[in-house]
């Protein structure tokens, strides 16, 4: 009877191994270990504002430009992206979302999607420390590989439905990459 009940156990907890998406770490406890890669609670929520600078490629339309991104807490963003000369501006500032028409060089207020998009981005940086009060769910999935790495991935929910892939390093729990769907000019496109 023993012997059954230990083969019995001893399946069981194989079995859950081999279904278990990332040896036995919940989508929790890899958020926490994202965030205490980032410097903790404590100093997340010290930072009041941030600038991001870096370059961008738009390779379906055989671009590249030099992108400026910067956060005010509690809820504003604003996006600077030059390409060839011209400087395109999306921003919202805690009530209303707003760009610059590339067409027209006017500013005007953006609605839908697009404000949705950006209002998004608005979020606190400290949005991860408390998911639930701004609408985000986390789902661990299965590990991924990507150039010849093993990462763990986080399913990431916006309260509008968005899903986006975090894709961590298991060693550092720093994200390496991101990828989700974004709608532009009518269409559906691949972010990575």
């Amino acid at each position: 009877m023993k012997r059954n009940f230990g083969a019995c156990f001893l399946c069981l907890v194989l079995v859950g191994l081999l279904f278990s998406p990332s040896s036995g770490q919940t989508a929790d406890e890899v958020l926490k270990k994202m965030l205490e890669a980032q410097g903790g609670p404590e100093a997340l929520r010290s930072v009041k504002d941030l600038t991001i600078t870096g370059s961008i490629e738009l390779v379906l339309q055989g671009l590249n430009g030099d992108l400026t991104v910067y956060k005010k807490e509690p809820d504003k963003r604003r996006t600077d992206l030059v390409v060839m000369g011209m400087t395109i501006t999306q921003c919202y500032d805690g009530k209303i979302a707003w760009w610059t028409n590339p067409q027209t060089g006017n500013m005007e207020e953006v609605s839908g999607e697009q404000a949705a998009d950006l209002k998004r981005q608005a979020l606190p940086m400290t949005a991860n420390l408390e998911p639930a009060k701004y609408g985000l769910s986390f789902v661990l999935k299965k590990k991924e590989s990507l150039e010849g790495k093993e990462y763990l991935v986080l399913e990431q929910t916006y309260s509008d439905g968005l899903r986006v892939m975090l894709f961590v390093d298991p060693e550092t729990h720093f994200i390496h990459k991101m990828k989700s769907k974004i709608h532009a000019a009518g269409a559906e496109f691949d972010n990575k």
